[in-house]
């Protein structure tokens, strides 16, 4: 995998016929990863839900006991710092596929 991030500026479409776009100055900023397969359905739960879904899947993940990201989901041991707050002290590897299948497998 890898990412890629940059920004483009649509003034770029003013030689395409596209006059009214002339004083069009707006930047926007693009980011583009490239995920394996077997990250499949990590990034596209990640990216691929909405704002209030993905908070509660991760939040229901921590009660559990896991970190979730659109890298996978490992086992997370957290406590307390010097100021009080819960922060993870250890994360564990990347959890497999307790089917037994890859994750990049098509079910």
């Amino acid at each position: 995998g890898g990412q890629w991030q940059g920004g483009c500026r649509l003034a770029s479409l003013v030689g395409a016929g596209r006059p009214d776009l002339e004083a069009y100055t707006r930047h926007r900023r693009m980011d583009i990863k490239v995920y394996p397969v077997r990250l499949r359905a990590f990034a596209q739960l990640y990216f691929g839900s909405g704002e209030e879904f993905n908070r509660a899947i991760r939040m229901f993940a921590t009660r559990l006991g896991y970190a979730l990201s659109d890298q996978g989901i490992r086992k997370v041991t957290r406590g307390r710092n010097d100021r009080g707050e819960l922060v993870p002290i250890w994360e564990g590897p990347y959890e497999e596929d307790p089917s037994g299948r890859r994750w990049d497998s098509e079910a």
